[in-house]
């Protein structure tokens, strides 16, 4: 059953080619002292392929275009677009002001995956994230990073904070 499930994940992203070296082998993307070569090049490969697809989505959210799963429970509000691989893409209704900056999300759970968002698309000071909302919200942006950086989803390289 466990190996159903992982053929039809791989096969709902088009990387068939990686389930038939990985679904069903002993340690597949565990760890294992002794795995053969093109099973650790194939988990590799898929690690290269989550990052690459992870980083596109993260650029897709921070234009306003997120990939609802099941939209009518997770963003009922919002209005349908197309779909693809089987998921709904709805475009998020927070409408950017006259300036061209959003407003600052009311509850700590959307401030945070905002703030995840924008990090995954780039390092940026918490000043440059505060400059992308209405009446920039400099100390809740810290407060966020603060709080992601123990959590260890964000790090901060000087200036920079970079999503983890």
């Amino acid at each position: 059953a466990d190996d159903d499930l992982d053929r039809a994940v791989f096969d709902a992203y088009g990387w068939n080619d990686l389930a038939q070296k990985l679904v069903g082998k002993p340690g597949a993307t565990t760890p294992l002292p002794d795995k053969p070569a093109d099973q650790a090049a194939a988990e590799e490969e898929l690690l290269t392929r989550l990052v690459a697809l992870n980083a596109q989505r993260a650029r897709e959210e921070a234009q306003g275009h997120t990939r609802w799963l099941r939209p009518e429970y997770q963003a009922p509000e919002a209005s349908q677009s197309s779909a693809d691989l089987g998921h709904k893409e709805i475009e998020q209704t927070t409408v950017p002001t006259p300036e061209g900056k959003q407003t600052w999300p009311k509850s700590m759970p959307e401030q945070v995956a905002v703030v995840r968002v924008l990090l995954n698309a780039g390092p940026q000071s918490c000043e440059a994230l505060a400059d992308q909302f209405k009446r920039k919200p400099a100390k809740a942006i810290e407060q966020v990073l603060a709080a992601l950086h123990v959590l260890g989803h964000a790090d901060l390289d000087g200036t920079q904070w970079r999503g983890i």
